[in-house]
């Protein structure tokens, strides 16, 4: 039995990727991808097509055949992989297309009967040329996802002049000054411990964002402790993370970084020049429209929580991967000028697990929440309060330790 599936590869490589999926599993905590979940059917049936139609075909044509498997397979695993991280590339596509493409063309070389000897140094070079750029192609995928950072827009030093409130009176869990007055709590949500921040400011342009780096752009990231002492932030948290994403609308104070339509199916989060909350749909929107009507910050997450004082999540078909236990992080507004940051750990085994999309949005409610969003969550989840991280991130499980983000949502001094 065990000879028989090394010498068939296409089985082989079915068992090894299911393999490797469950591997990969047991480390994506509880958030899984159709296209790395059924990446083995792509061999599978690839050995069933095989069976029927190459077997006995040419060899130039069998060999274009597995090539173009291969990238299939290349393709649906570098998606899922994209897809349980939360991120997006604009490389897959084409690479799918490129694969089926190529699988086509293996079926026009069977059928026109092209000959070519087994031991044609010429063919075996090519081939292996393209399967060593099928590797490189996919490793550069994943550096240019994660690794590369590619700058678009540099803030400078003119966004923020730090100021500080020599009247502000700090203890270990509040802030009061004439026009900032904060207060860290907490409490305990499904056996889960819940932080979060009630919040009252007396100007809006108090609620602000920061990059990291003072930078937009693509894998442009800083620990969220480092982005609020850049600031000068006295509370903060982490915000959507949008640079680990190629599309949905950014805009930070006022700036509008990105309009290009999301293919998420969550609402964004509008902070509006009054600093009260909305929700919008980007297919339903021009970034324009947002312009005119007083939009400062614009974030694109989700879902939505909590809508005019009613919880408005709920799972449905699409949401059951939100079930999972997880860090959480969110953001409400109770009334006028009114907000409340909240977070929660997860992943350490010593501090619990976090709370389903469902449980946060209960908890959010019954703080008084009129309006609530969630954002970043994960290792991504950090409060930072007086330079201090109030929570205890965790992104592996492995020790608590904040993981770089994109930005930060924060409250000026």
């Amino acid at each position: 039995m065990i000879s028989y599936i090394l010498k068939n590869k296409f089985l082989f490589s079915s068992l090894f990727i299911l393999l490797f999926t469950a591997i990969y599993y047991i480390f994506s905590h509880e958030i899984y991808s159709p296209y790395m979940t059924y990446a083995f059917l792509y061999p599978l049936f690839g050995g069933i097509i095989w069976t029927l139609f190459f077997r006995n075909s040419n060899f130039l044509a069998q060999k274009i055949y597995i090539l173009g498997i291969s990238i299939l397979i290349s393709a649906s695993i570098l998606q899922g992989i994209h897809d349980i991280a939360g991120t997006q590339t604009k490389y897959i596509v084409p690479y799918a297309i490129s694969g089926s493409l190529v699988v086509i063309i293996s079926f026009i070389a069977k059928f026109l009967n092209f000959q070519q000897k087994e031991n044609d140094k010429k063919v075996k070079l090519c081939l292996i040329f393209f399967f060593v750029s099928l590797f490189l192609y996919s490793v550069y995928i994943l550096l240019d996802t994660f690794l590369i950072p590619k700058a678009h827009f540099k803030e400078g030093n003119l966004t923020t002049k730090i100021q500080t409130k020599n009247n502000a009176v700090i203890t270990d869990n509040s802030y009061e000054s004439d026009d900032v007055s904060i207060k860290i709590d907490s409490k305990i949500f499904y056996g889960e411990k819940l932080y979060f921040a009630d919040i009252r400011i007396k100007k809006p342009d108090k609620l602000k964002t920061g990059l990291a780096w003072r930078t937009f752009g693509l894998n442009i990231e800083q620990f969220p402790s480092e982005i609020a002492k850049e600031y000068g932030a006295i509370l903060a948290i982490n915000g959507d993370n949008y640079g680990c994403r190629i599309n949905g609308f950014v805009m930070r104070n006022k700036f509008f970084y990105r309009t290009t339509l999301t293919n998420w199916f969550f609402e964004d989060l509008i902070i509006n020049k009054n600093g009260d909350f909305s929700t919008i749909h980007e297919s339903l929107t021009k970034p324009e429209h947002l312009i005119k009507e007083g939009a400062v910050q614009i974030f694109s997450f989700g879902p939505t929580l909590v809508k005019d004082g009613r919880i408005v999540f709920n799972y449905g078909k699409r949401y059951k991967y939100l079930k999972s236990k997880q860090p959480r992080t969110a953001i409400c507004q109770v009334g006028p000028l009114h907000y409340i940051f909240a977070v929660t750990d997860g992943r350490l085994v010593m501090y619990k697990s976090g709370l389903e999309m469902y449980e946060l949005a209960q908890a959010m409610h019954s703080l008084g929440c009129n309006i609530a969003y969630n954002l970043d969550g994960g290792g991504s989840t950090a409060m930072i309060f007086n330079g201090k991280v109030v929570n205890k991130p965790s992104t592996y499980g492995i020790k608590i330790i904040e993981r770089e983000v994109s930005d930060i949502i924060y409250i000026e001094k």
